[in-house]
């Protein structure tokens, strides 16, 4: 395989052991040197005999693989380790890699006669793939989260608001950030790590407060008797200054994360920068937007909605 330099296993330190013959070379017509006399004198062939030599090296070397690790007998098994040395140049695609080493490995084993490989299992292990089940873990834990904090905030924002619609359209600019951020990403095929995941739940909880807080305001301004529009300016002259200190502080406070040398820190800190000011964008420009349009009738209470 082109992604594996080099394997290593009990084989690479066995003295004597051949590759195997090529299938489309005839084996010779005499069996040539010591074997060949040897199997004519007892009667047995040259392989049998080739066979019965290997095991017995086969056996005074057990010991020093299991020592080097190569090679574990428990519960009347023997388990042979095979290491794979990928190159690593450039990004790999962990999953697709497994894959291809599985598929290969397979396609080997079904190519051998049945009794060849009777009571084999192939298992794989190691630190690549362990790493990569628990990322790919992380993350799917991480999005399912995202997912559980979004429905558990729609559904106090519908209560809060007393409108399905109202706390529904209220979750907009909570996810303006990350659809942004994430759908950029998305479209220019980057990686998203754990670092990467982890800025989403946090943009969206404090673009929610910023949410909170203008909707507070806006339905202030309506109690006074305001018009939508007026509603929105006093919302906007009494929030935009808490917002603005709020994202300066956290923003700036958390990108000093982006000069990090461990990568992951690095990308969490220059991503929690930008969803932060994309929710204040959000929070400041999409949000009166929404309220100032025929859909801002939603957030008003029944009592005033025919006004």
């Amino acid at each position: 395989m082109d992604e594996i330099a080099a394997t290593m296993s009990a084989a690479t330190f066995v003295p004597g052991l051949e590759p195997e013959q090529d299938a489309e070379t005839p084996p010779p017509a005499e069996p040539p040197g010591l074997l060949g006399v040897l199997g004519r004198a007892v009667g047995a062939s040259p392989e049998r005999i080739e066979r019965y030599v290997l095991n017995s090296r086969l056996k005074d070397h057990l010991q020093s693989f299991i020592e080097q690790g190569y090679l574990q007998e428990a519960d009347q098994q023997q388990l042979y380790r095979i290491s794979a040395r990928a190159t690593g140049h450039g990004a790999v695609d962990q999953a697709g890699f497994l894959n291809s080493v599985k598929s290969r490995v397979e396609s080997f084993l079904d190519g051998k006669p049945s009794e060849w490989i009777a009571g084999v299992e192939v298992r794989y292990t190691g630190m690549v793939p362990l790493f990569f089940l628990a990322q790919r873990e992380l993350l799917d834990g991480l999005f399912r989260s995202f997912l559980l904090a979004f429905v558990l905030i729609a559904v106090l924002m519908i209560v809060v608001l007393r409108s399905a619609g109202g706390g529904l359209l209220a979750m907009l600019p909570s996810l303006f950030p990350a659809a942004v951020v994430f759908g950029f990403m998305g479209h220019f095929d980057w990686k998203v790590d754990i670092g990467s995941m982890l800025t989403a739940s946090a943009a969206m909880g404090i673009a929610v407060d910023d949410t909170v807080h203008f909707l507070t305001w806006f339905r202030r301004g309506l109690d006074q008797a305001m018009s939508r529009h007026d509603a929105v300016l006093y919302g906007w002259r009494r929030c935009s200054g808490a917002m603005l200190q709020t994202t300066a502080i956290g923003g700036l406070g958390l990108a000093v994360y982006a000069t990090s040398s461990f990568q992951p820190i690095a990308q969490f800190g220059l991503l929690i920068f930008v969803l932060l000011v994309l929710a204040l964008v959000g929070d400041l420009v999409f949000l009166p937007a929404l309220l100032a349009s025929p859909a801002g009738r939603l957030f008003q209470a029944r009592s005033t909605r025919s006004s």
